[in-house]
């Protein structure tokens, strides 16, 4: 008798036991269904982590470690200078003398390129150019910037002279020796703001490229043209003709003059004119 009680105490409690799990599934589903849809999601979650960590065999989940990258101001002006170097050029007289005229940038890919009209206008004694790309190889240049001025007129500074002048990469005589896609820079399409940090890069009668890092001062608005020029430090005339660039790598002007830089909006409604 006493060995039967025992059993039915076993059977009484499996018994209890299996009635109040049925009991508590139904009262789980019943919250579940009436569980706001944040709190359904986050159970969800929980339940599918806790049968991936139960699942025998399975491989270990990936240990993602996060590392903290500092990037500096200095590490960005490095990475503008050699993203945009491969797109400058020295531009020069074709004859035998082979003087140095100005800095420019290509401003297309089929090879147009921007320079200062100041220092083309300045040098009357030669009517062809070439263009002497960063690997050293001198290439024919074609004047646009008459072609333009027939139809449309190219602005002008305060002081009557052109801002901005544009050539064209002559086209090949051996297709093979040089690519028909040139290294654009990009036009910036806002202006920059007043404090922001700027990069000049530009050519003198030397070679080796000239860096010039400074700040947006200001700007100067014309009658026809409001804030048509960027003021800032870094324009120098160690880089005339060459592009003002932003952080981000972008052209926010052309300098033209100490202290001066021709903005980006201007460029690219002069470049219009070739379009």
């Amino acid at each position: 008798m006493e060995e039967l009680n025992k059993n039915q105490i076993v059977l009484l409690v499996l018994l209890v036991s299996f009635v109040t799990s049925i009991a508590t599934g139904i009262v789980t589903v019943t919250l579940m269904d009436q569980a706001p849809p944040a709190v359904t999601q986050t159970i969800n979650r929980i339940v599918e982590r806790t049968v991936e960590k139960i699942v025998p065999g399975a491989p270990p989940p990936p240990v993602v470690k996060e590392v903290q990258v500092i990037v500096t101001e200095e590490d960005l002006i490095v990475k503008v200078i050699n993203g945009a170097l491969p797109g400058i050029v020295r531009i020069i007289s074709a004859g035998e003398d082979k003087t140095f005229i100005s800095g420019g940038f290509f401003v297309s890919a089929d090879g147009v390129i921007v320079t200062s009209g100041a220092s083309v206008a300045t040098a009357t004694s030669t009517t062809s150019y070439q263009a002497i790309l960063t690997d050293g190889r001198a290439v024919p240049l074609t004047d646009l910037t008459p072609i333009a001025s027939s139809t449309s007129p190219i602005p002008a500074s305060p002081s009557g002279g052109p801002d901005l002048h544009f050539f064209k990469l002559a086209p090949p005589t051996d297709a093979s020796n040089l690519s028909d896609k040139w290294t654009k820079l990009t036009l910036a399409k806002d202006l920059p703001a007043v404090g922001q940090t700027v990069v000049a890069l530009g050519y003198s009668d030397r070679p080796d490229v000239n860096v010039a890092v400074g700040i947006v001062s200001s700007f100067f608005s014309t009658d026809t043209s409001p804030k048509s020029l960027v003021m800032t430090n870094a324009a120098s005339g160690e880089n005339l003709g060459g592009p003002l660039l932003n952080i981000k790598g972008e052209v926010v002007g052309m300098s033209k003059r100490a202290g001066f830089a021709v903005s980006s909006e201007t460029i690219a409604t002069t470049l219009a004119m070739f379009k």
